[in-house]
């Protein structure tokens, strides 16, 4: 794990609730107040926030360099991306992927 300056994992677990509560505005104060904006948590939420904005093709480098450590979820906003960009492809792509994500056998 990546350890954080003290005030950035206050910061990341204000802007995790910020997120989730659909306050996208207040998630990326929280953010841009982050003095470690290179470990996963933030790419992903960074990610969130531009999909909130409709901000598709930014969020799409985001969820790609931290799929690994979200399958599921970056899979979930991928294929969201993609459909909204008219990459139908790609798309057609991550719900594959999500499927056998879901179903392994």
């Amino acid at each position: 794990t990546v350890s954080l300056p003290p005030d950035d994992e206050a910061l990341l677990i204000r802007a995790k609730i910020s997120m989730d509560k659909g306050n996208s505005l207040r998630t990326q104060q929280y953010l841009d107040a982050m003095e470690d904006k290179s470990v996963p948590d933030w790419f992903f939420l960074q990610a969130r926030v531009y999909i909130a904005q409709e901000r598709y093709d930014e969020a799409l480098p985001l969820l790609k360099a931290v799929e690994e450590q979200f399958p599921k979820e970056c899979t979930i906003l991928l294929e969201q991306c993609c459909r909204e960009l008219d990459d139908f492809r790609g798309a057609y792509f991550y719900a594959c992927k999500l499927r056998s994500l879901d179903d392994p056998a």
